[in-house]
Parts: C-alpha cells; structure tokens; sequence
C-alpha cells in the first residue's frame, strides 16, 4: 500500500511527538542505575574516590538508586547515603545538596526542568566582593596581554588569605588554590602575594609542570578543595587547562560545567582568567578567546585594562547576573623597595570602564593629535595639568577624557611629543613639549 508524502511526514511528526510527551519507560528510569553510577553523573568530581571505595564497599555502591533513596531511619535521614558520604569524606553542606539532586535525578527530573516557586528553596546570594565576585558560581577575568589580570588575581587572592579587602570590601580570611600555567610560584606568583601582604601558607600553588586538563582532571581539584576547603580557587589562564576544542560551545560547556558543580556544591568562588582577542564584538563579554560560551555561561564577566599614557589600570564588571550594578575600579602598580613584584596600589571606584580603554575613532585621534602638537608647539614646555585643562573644555573631548590621553599617548609613544617629570618642591611634575626640529608645526 503507497501512501503519500503529506501522510508519511505527518505519521513521522505523530511518532516524534509521541515521544517527546509520553513518559520514560520503566526499564529506563534512572531509578534503575546503581549507586556509583548515579552519583558520578550528579557530580563528576567524586569519580577518583568512589573508584578508590568501590572495592571495598561493592554491595554499597551497586545497590539500584531507587533502593538507597527508600531507606531512611526515624529522623528521616538517608542511612545508606550516609554512610556512602561519609566514605567519600564529604562535608554536611554537599550532602544535602547530593541528595535533592540525586532525588531529582531518580525521578528522571531532568525531562521535567521546572517546578514550582513554592517547591524551591529560596537562597541569599553569597558574595566575595559584592557587584564583582560571588561565591559558588565562576567569575571570568579577560583583557588584552599584559594588562595586569595575573597581578590582579595574586593581589585577590592574597587579600583572600589574608582576611583584607577585595575592591572594597572586607573579606573573611579563608584559603585559596591557585593554578597558573604561565607564572612560577616561586618566581612570580610568591613574591606578588608577599608584596601585598598575604599569608603564604594560606595559599596552595600548582607546583608541577603536568598541567591538570578539564574536565578529565576535575577531581584532582576536588580532593584538594576536600582537604583545604578554599574560599577561592584562580585558574590563570583557562584554556592551558582546557581540553577539547575552545572554539566549540559544547567543549566550553563541559568544561565549565565540571568546574560549575564544584563551585556551587562547596560555595567556592571560582575566577578563571582569559586573553581577549584581536576582534572586538559590539557586546564586550563575547571579546574572550575561543566560543562565546565562556561569557554565555559564567555568571560574571571582568574586563581588565590599561591605559598607554598614564599606566592607570581598571577593572570593570560587564556580565553581572546576580548583582545591582556593574562597578568599575581603578587600581596601578607600584615599586616598593625591597620586593621584585609590583604592589596594586587600589585607586577605588571610577566611572571609566575598561572596556572604552582605546575604543577611540581614527579620525577623531588624529584631529586631536594634530592640535595637541600645535597648542604645545607654541610654547616652550606645558605642565600636564594645564594641557589637559585646556582640552577638557573641547567639546570634541567626552567627559571622561579618554578620547584626549590616548591622542596624547600616541604622540609619545611616536616621539612627537616628549614627556618629561621634573622634581620641583619636593614633588614631581610632568611636563609635554615637541623636539625642536617640530616646532614649525602651526607657523
């Protein structure tokens, strides 16, 4: 019997159909797994020790999961889930979140994604620094090279470990993991905690030249989070520890998952830093290396940047889901006597944001640069705050004054304009002028 198209296709759209809304077959329930299987879907993290406890606690770990959720003693605790997590050596706040997931997982929850607001339980959000950092989710720290992410990060954590201040706000004193493939800790990353005064045997440093590759390696950070159970973990940068490829948004989601779960299971405030590339998007977020899933999935986004001139350096909040606003901070570097690593001076909040550093039209800067050189060149020198006095009443010139310095930057970094800081009265003062052979400009 021949049927036509038209009938085929709406047979096939029936089938499909009824897929979709009948329910799972019983022998697919997730009900019907084993222990150990259930628990490494629900968290990845725990493969290592549950490999480790299988063994010799196999009639634990094979039971069928619909088994274990339906022994509960008087008090309505989950007596053979206990005793699994205590083999595992998890902490109380993981085994009540492991066990709504696990019940959710059982009922094949995941086929059903809502519930009512009645059935959640309501939650504060956990900031680190509010605005800028939370904990249990992954912050994403991004700039250009050599802007300051990694100074920054160190004086974070140091601060951290320390019980300081994190742009602005006092922070309790905790531990932090810190994992950087481009920075010694003995080298690099020590001295710059030293310099701002954080405790040393407060902060763990990746130490080895076997980078650990995410996801397959999700828990050797666990096993390190279970033993010094961090506020803050660093991972400087992230796609040295990436595994897969960073240009496909599946690959960045599984990676990012892995480290999600075990931010929001131990409340750990997770910042991962990454390069921005040569192109810039409309939207600043999507400016980070490889797929737009870093900024689609991280719950906050940091651009960090440096201006040319002034070596003035900021930080500023562009993705922020669960704050009030998106602050920007100010903060330089400064040498103190005694160290090789720089100190980040902080500056405090500002209205200039990072990502507006050099997003300047062409024309516009060079009409500048052209005036700039000529109202200098009819004087002999010009101190800096008279030169950016005069500009900042041209209208061509927004509020912020950026347009301005990096129309002046570029001048000095061509030699048309030459800077010079001279001590007068116990204090330095910066002067402009053009060389000589220049100074025709405008005659």
């Amino acid at each position: 019997m021949r049927h036509s198209q038209g009938s085929m296709d709406m047979s096939k759209l029936e089938i499909k159909n009824s897929k979709v809304w009948s329910s799972v077959p019983e022998e697919d329930r997730n009900w019907n797994n084993n222990l150990a299987d259930s628990l490494f879907d629900v968290a990845p993290y725990l493969i290592t020790q549950i490999k480790k406890e299988l063994y010799a606690h196999q009639e634990l770990f094979e039971q069928p999961l619909l088994s274990v959720l339906a022994v509960q003693d008087d008090e309505g605790n989950f007596t053979e889930l206990n005793r699994v997590f205590n083999l595992l050596g998890l902490p109380k706040q993981v085994k009540a979140k492991l066990v709504k997931r696990l019940q959710d997982y059982s009922a094949n929850k995941e086929a059903d994604p809502f519930s009512f607001l009645s059935d959640i339980e309501e939650e504060d959000i956990d900031w680190l620094a509010e605005d800028f950092i939370q904990r249990g989710v992954i912050t994403l720290i991004q700039g250009e090279m050599d802007k300051g992410k990694s100074t920054l990060t160190s004086d974070i954590s140091a601060q951290v470990s320390q019980g300081g201040e994190v742009f602005g706000h006092k922070v309790a004193k905790g531990n932090v993991i810190y994992l950087s493939a481009e920075d010694s800790p003995a080298k690099v990353i020590k001295p710059r905690v030293k310099v701002a005064g954080g405790n040393v045997e407060k902060i763990l440093a990746l130490n080895s030249s076997d980078l650990p590759m995410f996801p397959e390696n999700i828990e050797l950070l666990y096993k390190a989070v279970l033993t010094h159970k961090p506020t803050l973990i660093v991972i400087d940068p992230i796609l040295a520890m990436f595994e897969g490829d960073m240009n496909k948004e599946t690959d960045v989601r599984k990676v990012l998952q892995s480290l999600r779960i075990l931010a929001e299971d131990f409340n750990i405030a997770v910042l991962i830093v990454s390069h921005t590339g040569k192109m810039k998007h409309k939207n600043p977020v999507h400016n980070s290396l490889g797929s737009q899933g870093f900024g689609a999935t991280v719950r906050g986004v940091m651009q960090v940047a440096c201006e040319e001139d002034s070596l003035d350096r900021y930080c500023t909040v562009i993705k922020n889901n669960n704050g009030s606003s998106k602050p920007s901070w100010k903060f330089r570097f400064e040498t103190i006597k005694g160290f090789s690593a720089p100190k980040v001076s902080h500056l405090g909040l500002t209205e200039i944001k990072a990502q507006d550093i050099g997003a300047f039209t062409d024309s516009l800067t060079e009409e500048l640069k052209k005036d700039i050189l000529e109202f200098v060149s009819e004087r002999e020198k010009i101190e800096a705050k008279a030169l950016t006095e005069y500009f900042s009443n041209d209208p061509r010139v927004s509020k912020s004054m950026k347009t301005f310095e990096y129309a002046r930057a570029e001048l000095c970094k061509s030699n048309q304009l030459i800077k010079d800081v001279v001590r007068v009265e116990s204090k330095n003062k910066t002067y402009y002028s053009v060389p000589v052979d220049d100074i025709h400009i405008g005659s």
